[in-house]
This record gives C-alpha cells, structure tokens and sequence, in this order.
C-alpha cells in the first residue's frame, strides 16, 4: 500500500520575491527603500542596480553599509469539504492558515573606487531569499490529504480526523559582486562585472500524530494502527470465546463479531500505512556565476540614461537530507531526497533606467526591468508553467529641500507570470505594488546617512479547482488498497483489476459529487525598513 501523499514540497520559507523576480531579491539597501528606481542613478549605491554610473563618481573612494529588517506574513485561506470532519475545526470547511516571515538582519556593502577613466568595484548583499518562513499549523495540502480519512471511510464509522503539521524554511542566497567600469567617451561608460552567488537553504517539516475516531467509542481519538492493533486484540477475543461456546446460537454470534473484526484489522491496518508519520529535513548548498554588463550615457547636466543585463546564474543545490522513509517514498518531495542535486536558476535580467533633473535640487527617475524566469531551470522545469517572466515598473522623486536633507518617494509595480497550475500554498507568489519613502541626511562632508522604507500592497490570488491538492489520486490509492488487499495480482490479476477498477469508480462517483472540489485565497503582506552610510574619502 503507498503512502498517504502529502502534496507539498515544504518550499514556503524563502523571502524570495520583497520586490523583484521569483528568486531575485532588489531591495538590498536603505537607498532602494526609499528610491526604488535605481536604473538610472549615478551614486554608489547604484552598484547593483546601474554598475556603470558609478564611473561618473568623484576621484577616490567610496563606500556604503546597510542594515535592513524585514516582516512578512502569508496566508492561505482554503475551502474544502472535508475540513468539517476536523477534530479541531468545529464543523467549519474553510480555514486559515498562517505563515509569518522575518529577516532580522539583512546587510549589505557596496565599495567603488575612481581613478581618472577608471573605477573598480565590489559588493556584497542578498541577492535572493535572506528569510525564513513558519507555518506552525502547516498547510491546506497537508491537512486536506487527512481530511480524507473520514470520507472514505463512513462506511467503516469513521467521522472525524485529526492531524499535526508543521512547516518552516530558510532560504540565503549571498551574492559577491566584483567588477570595474571605463569612460568610453567623456560621458559615456561601460561596465563589465563578475558575481558569484552561494545558496544555503534548510528546509523541514512534518504531518504526522494522524487520528480518527474510534468507530465503538467515536468520543475517542485514536491512531489508525492502535485501531487496527483494538481491532486485532477483539477479533482474537471473539474468536476464543467462539470456540469455547457452547450455545450454538452465541457460537454464531462470536464467531461472526470475530471476522468483522478480522475484517476492521485489515482496513485499520491499511490505513496505519498509509498514515505514518512524515518527518523531512533537509538542507541544500550551491554555487554559481554569471557575468553582468552595463552601459551609462550621461547626455549632459539634465539627462541620464542607463541599462545592464545579469546574465542567467546556473545553480545546482545539493541536498543533505533526514527524511523519514515514508517521506523518502512520497514522490511529491522528490526534491528533497540525500544526496540529490537540484535545479535552482536565477534569472537573468535586463534593465533600463533614466534620471531627469529639471532643476539642480530634483532628480526624477523611471525604470523598467524584466525577469527570464521561463528561462531560469527549475526542478521539475516548473518554470515551464509560467505564463510569462516576472516585469517591473518603477518611478520616483527626490527633492534636495536644504544642503544637508533630501526626502523621497518611490513607487514600483510587479507583475508575475503566475497562474493556476504555478501558484500554490508552498509557493505564494502574487503580483503588488510597493511604495518607497525616506530621506538622506547629511551628518558630514563626507559622510552621508539614507533611512528607508518600504511597504509593498500585494494583490490577492483566488485559485478554484475540482482536485483540491490532488487529493482525488490519493482517495485512488487508498481505496484501491483497501479493495485490493489480499489479492494477489499475479495469481488473482482478475479479481485485482475488478478491485481497482471498483475503486475508480468510487472516485469518480465522489468527483462527480464535488467531493474533492475546494478554493484558495493567498494574500501576502510585508514591510521593509533600512538604514545605510555613505562615506567618501
């Protein structure tokens, strides 16, 4: 008999998407925060974002540090039938679940020094994930795969179910950025840059402690194996007291309560299988590398113009694993097992950006980005379902209103190329807008402080379908091995395949019901505060 599917990956953890595509994460630095179009500018902190502007910086060097925070919650409202058979969830079908995320300490540095027609350069920052992820309740696909149990198995007198799960992931990618920029012309540069990105994620979770009414006492709540092992121990009982009977009556009677308890022994015992604790821990390393080229033509005092490509980055994330052997056998965390090496692609990008000065004090910025994530190799090639790559927009203003204080604000829009068969409560990926606003505050003549924040506005994705979590392959496989078991296939392949086939057919009756049906609503919420320095010398 297989396992129980439990159809989740245990991906939810990495804070992959504040602002920017599927596994690139663009706000790095106190500056972003509160400019968040950064295409265009010439500043040192415009190393990530416009690399080759930063050949127009003064002669010397030049150096910027950053402290980020950020909070992020993600939730998952599902509805499904049989949520009503919980122990815990008072008759109601629709639940919440909630996963709340925190990067305490995000830091980040950027490092230029000018030399004539020359500059070289170096970063170091978080240039996707840089969180964790916990959902102490664990998911709707955990728990709809127990929820189940109760209906398929009414006709055995089970009513309710109940289930522990638990989710929590971390996910780091670290990016190390070298690279050196040339005046082409007086006002025109170009960049040539290097980086490399090492991935640490650690990944682990569990769905197991799976109950079911006991159908003599449906008050208590028991183990499907401790069941069986009830079941088993009265069949035996019966049985004895069958063959000391000598009532011919009470002999029948004993002899029939013990093979329906032989019978409660086998179905019991199926369902232990298929219920057995699923524990899953696994950590994944990787390294890559991918070049970066950028150009900057400052046309005259006003107008700035820009754009690099990050070319894709090739990762392959090796796992170290302790699973437990049914979770070694579910095919769902197939991603997950020892010693496997996994696909985990940054995309690459392509970037644009212009900065207008109408007046010495203003500075007005738009850009543009797109994300090849259809590209970008995932495990799986779930890039493939992807409508399109991941596109952003991003306007804003600074106004320097005295010598030593410049406010500003930013606006940016994000669109995914998600759709239904992508997007799912392991992967909650929604299309936002996000609003910048901070200041830069000179404390010295060298010296200057950015304070940042942004707050991002994500939209809700409503998902409806009628295989809520692919529950009804599940309903297959237990009901084909409860039909099936004590069938030998090779010796009985007929009675085997009227057994499957009568499983089917149940499954098809509940599907036709409605009976796996259900809906998702994913919504998402953050907010990200930064400080940085500035210092030159």
């Amino acid at each position: 008999m297989k396992k129980l599917l439990i159809c989740s990956a245990f991906m939810a953890g990495s804070l992959t998407a504040m602002a920017g595509g599927l596994l690139t994460n663009t706000n790095q630095n106190a500056h972003f925060l509160r400019q968040m179009s950064q295409e265009g500018i010439i500043d040192i902190n415009g190393i990530y974002a416009n690399p080759a502007g930063t050949a127009f910086l003064s002669d010397g060097f030049h150096l910027n540090l950053n402290y980020v925070i950020t909070q992020q919650s993600r939730d998952v409202t599902a509805t499904f039938d049989a949520f009503k058979y919980g122990a815990r969830n008072n008759g109601q079908t629709t639940k919440k679940f909630h996963g709340h995320a925190i990067a305490p300490v995000v830091p980040s540095f950027m490092f230029s020094y000018n030399k004539a027609k020359w500059s070289v350069m170096a970063s170091f920052a978080f240039t996707g994930g840089g969180g964790k992820c916990q959902y102490d309740d664990g998911l709707g696909s955990f728990e709809s795969q127990a929820a189940l149990l109760p209906l398929l198995g009414q006709q055995m007198g089970i009513t309710k179910y109940d289930i522990d799960s638990y989710m929590k992931g971390r996910s780091y990618y670290l990016g190390l950025t070298v690279g050196g920029t040339y005046k082409i012309l007086p006002n025109l540069a170009a960049s040539l840059g290097l980086r490399g990105i090492y991935a640490t994620t650690h990944y682990e979770g569990y769905a197991k402690n799976i109950k079911i009414n006991n159908p003599q006492n449906p008050t208590q709540m028991a183990s499907p194996a401790d069941l069986r092992d009830m079941c088993a121990a009265a069949a035996a009982q019966y049985g004895q007291m069958a063959i000391e009977a000598t009532d011919p009556a009470q002999k029948q009677q004993y002899a029939q309560l013990a093979q329906s308890y032989k019978e409660n022994t086998i179905k019991m015992g199926v369902l232990a299988v298929a219920t057995q604790d699923i524990t899953m821990e696994c950590d994944q390393t990787g390294f890559g590398v991918a070049p970066i080229i950028g150009i900057d033509w400052k046309i005259n005092d006003q107008w700035n113009v820009a754009a690099r490509y990050d070319f894709r980055t090739r990762l392959s994330l090796k796992n170290k694993a302790i699973n437990s052997q049914s979770a070694e056998a579910i095919e769902a965390l197939g991603a997950y097992k020892d010693g496997l090496k996994v696909r985990a692609d940054m995309p690459a990008i392509l970037a644009a950006g212009a900065q207008y000065k109408p007046a010495e004090w203003v500075r007005i910025n738009a850009s543009g980005k797109y994300h090849f994530d259809k590209q970008a190799k995932a495990y799986g090639d779930a890039q493939k379902l992807l409508d399109h790559g991941t596109w952003e927009l991003a306007a804003g203003a600074e106004f320097d209103f005295c010598k030593c204080w410049t406010v500003s604000a930013s606006w940016q829009t994000t669109n995914y190329g998600v759709n239904d068969k992508y997007i799912k409560d392991t992967n909650i990926i929604c299309s936002s807008n996000s609003i910048g606003l901070g200041l830069r505050v000179q404390v010295a003549p060298r010296c200057s402080l950015d304070f940042g924040y942004m707050q991002t506005f994500y939209q809700s994705y409503d998902k409806q379908t009628q295989d809520f979590n692919g529950v009804a392959a599940t309903a297959t496989k237990v009901l084909a091995g409860l039909a099936t078991y004590g069938i030998d296939p090779a010796t009985q392949p007929e009675a085997y395949q009227q057994a499957v086939q009568g499983a089917q057919a149940q499954v098809s009756a509940l599907a036709a019901q409605g009976a796996f049906a259900g809906s998702e609503h994913f919504t998402r919420k953050n907010w990200v505060l930064g400080v940085g320095a500035n210092i030159n010398f």
